[in-house]
């Protein structure tokens, strides 16, 4: 299997493909109007694709044999072969959260032109990103201030430094900056209209995230891609590079 095609136009996938390139493999960017067939199709992290793209691509008789990709049940729709869905790899889901954690860092100081360092950040949601999160706010020299659900969690992150706060400290707190990595709606309107202007808000979970103002915060998806493109890419490539070794070796006993 060594042709292959990447359907995506996030900046991570360049990076992916010069690594085949060099690992002896056909790789190319494509979109999904110009698909001709590959062995494997590499799509986006993101769900990228509307329906009648993915029919275009998987409608051809192209002797796609593997497709690796971010929303495998989507993609069970289209596609009855190969699916290796990249949200069911543990190293590459938490490698994904710690890029991610240190974009949102990176972007912060792009967009409002500040140091972390002395400033007061409060963090919604304590999973894979939270986590990550939280430690790069700390390492910046951030007083990090975090509500989580399980009591598991807030015991981890006072134990990690950070400090337990309710969600309707947003309203009165004076935080510098607010980041939700949670994909429900935590903090509704009212609260969100109490937060002062100098307050910058940033949200890195999925639909539909965790403002109930849509208009609060600064919408940060697919970060990796755009902030750290290169690591992302090698992320991805060496997710896909092993399966595909292992698939050649005999080792995977999906197929």
């Amino acid at each position: 299997m060594k042709r292959i095609c990447i359907i995506s136009d996030d900046k991570r996938y360049i990076t992916t493909r010069d690594l085949f390139l060099r690992n002896g493999y056909e790789c190319e960017i494509s979109s999904a109007s110009s698909f001709h067939g590959a062995d494997v199709i590499i799509l986006s992290v993101k769900d990228e694709l509307s329906d009648r793209e993915l029919q275009t691509v998987f409608s051809l008789e192209n002797g796609v044999k593997a497709v690796f990709c971010g929303n495998g049940e989507r993609i069970k729709n289209f596609y009855g072969g190969f699916i290796y869905d990249y949200s069911k790899d543990k190293s590459f889901v938490m490698k994904n959260a710690f890029l991610t954690a240190e974009a949102a860092r990176i972007l912060t100081s792009q967009l409002t032109g500040e140091s972390l360092f002395g400033k007061r950040a409060f963090v919604i949601g304590y999973g894979r990103i939270g986590k990550f999160l939280c430690r790069e706010l700390k390492n910046c020299g951030a007083a990090v201030y975090v509500w989580a659900r399980r009591k598991e969690s807030i015991s981890e992150a006072e134990l990690s430094g950070a400090v337990f706060r309710g969600r309707e400290s947003i309203a009165g707190d004076n935080y510098d900056f607010i980041y939700n990595t949670v994909p429900e709606i935590i903090i509704p309107g009212y609260l969100t209209d109490k937060v002062g202007g100098t307050t910058f808000a940033m949200e890195l979970a999925s639909s539909p995230g965790g403002f109930e103002d849509k208009s609060f915060a600064e919408k940060a998806p697919g970060l990796p891609g755009k902030i750290l493109p290169v690591s992302a890419g090698r992320v991805v490539f060496d997710t896909v590079y092993g399966v595909l070794s292992d698939m050649a070796s005999g080792k995977d006993e999906t197929l």
